[in-house]
């Protein structure tokens, strides 16, 4: 099971364990609000696919001056992660089960939704303004599972009508730009006027990713809003269409 890790699509190197049974650590390029990294092991006990975190995400929020101590606090993270499908042990410690028979990325990906919308709780409650940074690197994930076959760079620009220049947050290959947005109306105005300003250049798709991990209703309004403007989706639906990427061998990405 450990050749799985390697679909990943992140490093993951063997760590010790107490009792010596095979553990893993996946290096990602996520950072939580204090700048510690994300630390996700994953283990295959028998019959089972496990990925934890050894109580350090808890400890990294600790750290940036959230505290648990009190029992209301601790029950409102413990059912933060329930919701997600992912369990609070009683020392601090989260994990996510599975049976070996379920795909292990869709399990992973399950999991690193869960820290990545935790990070974001974090940095709600603490008014620090949310990582772009995480979640364009989500993004660009999601689209190397999708469309393994295809390079993705950064910021492409796209010369549109009237000569102007676009910017987007990513190219994936040479017929598809790609933007991040925030459920706000600043963002997704300034989405649509980009794709309409590109509307010249008829053979690239815009994609819009919309970022859930706070106001779902408001996620999903604004893509209601932008439908006409580009294929536009939630990021918790592109992370469900990474675990699924053999549907998408056609090499195209469907929101609908």
């Amino acid at each position: 099971m450990s050749l799985e890790l390697k679909t990943l699509g992140f490093d993951s190197y063997a760590v010790p364990t107490v009792d010596g049974t095979p553990a893993y650590e996946i290096e990602t390029p996520f950072r939580f609000v204090n700048e510690d990294a994300f630390y996700i092991f994953g283990e295959f006990p028998k019959g089972l696919i496990r990925f934890f975190d050894e109580g350090m995400t808890v400890h990294s929020m600790l750290a940036a001056g959230m505290d648990f101590r009190n029992g209301k606090k601790r029950n409102s993270l413990k059912n933060f992660l329930l919701k997600r499908g992912v369990t609070l042990l009683p020392d601090g410690e989260m994990e996510i089960i599975a049976k070996d028979s379920t795909p292990v990325y869709s399990v992973f990906a399950k999991y690193l939704k869960a820290v990545l919308d935790l990070d974001s709780w974090a940095r709600e409650n603490l008014r620090e303004p949310k990582s772009r940074e995480n979640f364009v690197s989500t993004v660009m994930h999601c689209y190397n599972k999708i469309l393994p076959e295809e390079k993705i760079s950064l910021k492409p620009r796209i010369k549109g009508l009237g000569g102007k220049d676009f910017y987007f947050d990513l190219a994936v290959g040479n017929n598809r730009v790609v933007d991040a947005m925030y459920p706000n109306q600043n963002e997704c105005a300034g989405f649509a006027l980009k794709a309409a300003g590109i509307r010249n250049h008829g053979r690239i798709c815009v994609d819009g990713i919309i970022d859930d991990s706070g106001n779902r209703d408001e996620a999903f309004k604004y893509q209601a809003i932008l439908a006409s403007s580009g294929n536009v989706a939630i990021l918790s639906e592109l992370l469900k269409k990474a675990a699924n990427e053999s549907a998408y061998a056609d090499n195209r990405v469907r929101f609908a």
